[in-house]
């Protein structure tokens, strides 16, 4: 089981993701989130910038906008993440 929380204010959109209760953990994966009517000048992970990505970039972490939406894509840690998207 895992938690997620979503804030938005005048500054951005900020979501929590705490760690996964238990002790299962799934093989490695990507955690992806989508953010609706954001459109950010910059998203941070845990206070660190995270690339924009280009159309057809399927790999690695970042982010970009889609249709309305911000998708942000980052390896999932299994510890807990904040990710902010600053307006």
């Amino acid at each position: 089981r895992r938690r997620f929380e979503q804030e938005r204010d005048g500054a951005g959109v900020r979501v929590r993701v705490a760690a996964p209760e238990g002790p299962d953990r799934p093989a490695a994966r990507d955690l992806i989130l989508r953010l609706e009517g954001a459109s950010p000048r910059r998203v941070l992970v845990d206070g660190a910038e995270l690339a924009r990505l280009t159309p057809g970039d399927e790999r690695g972490s970042g982010w970009r906008q889609v249709e309305g939406a911000v998708w942000v894509r980052l390896r999932d840690r299994f510890t807990p993440v904040e990710v902010r998207a600053e307006f």
